[in-house]
């Protein structure tokens, strides 16, 4: 059985995990907005929606790789990262297409299939900084010139 990786790893792992994604977002809505707020207002508004169910979630989830139930490999971790991004967009565009319609439902599920992209980035940096053995890695790339 592969040891687990060490618990401050997955902890930092899970922080470190939404702030890309979110800084990305945010930049995208900086540059895009036709008035000037400042970065951090954009920041300061897309936080909740990348922290809380990185959270929510992704604590059962570090648990679950923590103690070994499932082995973490980069294609899961990802998917899982995307599939925790949009839930709180799943939620919002039900509640809109139930409340006020079609057309602002859609926009929803527009901004669900990006944040499940961005999910995905977030997902990889999880892998990268919390689960993935970096000497191993470091090993695999070594190559000499013959």
């Amino acid at each position: 059985m592969n040891t687990p990786p060490p618990l401050w790893r997955l902890i930092l792992a899970l922080f470190i995990a939404p702030a890309f994604p979110t800084a990305l977002l945010a930049s995208c809505f900086w540059f895009m907005a036709s008035f000037r707020w400042s970065y951090l207002v954009h920041l300061w508004q897309i936080g909740p929606f990348a922290f809380a169910p990185a959270l929510i979630f992704g604590l059962p989830t570090l648990l679950i790789l923590y103690y070994g139930y499932v082995k973490p490999t980069a294609y899961r971790t990802m998917i899982i990262g995307g599939i925790i991004a949009i839930s709180p967009w799943f939620v919002i565009s039900i509640s809109i297409l139930f409340g006020s319609g079609f057309v602002v439902a859609s926009y929803a599920l527009i901004l669900m299939f990006v944040a499940f992209l961005l999910g995905v980035m977030g997902g990889a940096i999880f892998y990268l900084f919390g689960v993935s053995d970096i000497r191993r890695l470091g090993a695999r790339l070594d190559w000499r010139a013959s």
